[in-house]
């Protein structure tokens, strides 16, 4: 049995050389310093290494489990709160070090479009599918964590004044409540749904007060 994953070296070679690569750059130094910028409050190591549970949780739903975890590494990677394109800057780092390291082509290509769909949540495989489940997963948790997570983003907004930060978060969130189901795949509608759909509610009225 795998053993549970965490942001460090050995867990990210182990994910590399699952996806069949020993290499011999190396990028978890770069990725670490990102994620550790202070402008991070939820957009962090610690959301990488819950992301990667999550995967560990499932691996067994996955086609190809090493590109859903080599996508959830670099998947916010480049995360600037006043930027729109930080998934595409993502997936250009992830494509440009694969390939540096001799990933076969369609497989970046593969990683670099679940990056990607976690800005557009829009899908067209099963492994995205499970992608962009994982990564929402925090929508799904107890209300005490649903609101530790609601405060960092905020954080991560501080520069935004309140009101339209409320709005454009009221937004934001009621979009997943327009949706026949905030996730995608069985496993995730299961154990998330439910109390997902408690927690945006909620968090929505507060908004509208």
């Amino acid at each position: 049995m795998r053993r549970q994953s965490n942001f460090d070296r050995e867990t990210l070679l182990a994910d590399l050389i699952e996806l069949g690569i020993t290499p011999q750059i190396d990028v978890f130094k770069p990725l670490a310093i990102a994620y550790r910028e202070p402008t991070r409050h939820y957009h962090s190591q610690h959301h990488i290494t819950d992301c990667l549970r999550q995967l560990d949780r499932v691996r067994h739903l996955a086609e190809h489990p090493a590109a859903i975890a080599i996508a959830i590494w670099f998947h916010d990677a480049v995360y600037n709160p006043r930027r729109t394109d930080n998934e595409a800057l993502s997936a250009q780092w992830a494509s440009e070090y694969l390939t540096s390291v001799g990933v076969d082509p369609g497989l970046v290509a593969s990683i670099s479009t679940m990056i990607l769909a976690t800005k557009t949540h829009a899908s067209t495989n099963s492994d995205i599918d499970l992608m962009l489940d994982i990564d929402l997963s925090i929508l799904g948790a107890d209300p005490e964590h649903f609101e530790a997570y609601d405060r960092a983003i905020r954080q991560e907004y501080a520069w935004v004044p309140e009101a339209q930060y409320r709005a454009a978060r009221r937004n934001r969130l009621s979009s997943f409540l327009t949706r026949d189901a905030i996730f995608t795949t069985r496993e995730f509608r299961q154990r998330y749904e439910r109390q997902a759909q408690e927690n945006l509610r909620h968090k929505v009225s507060q908004l509208s007060a």
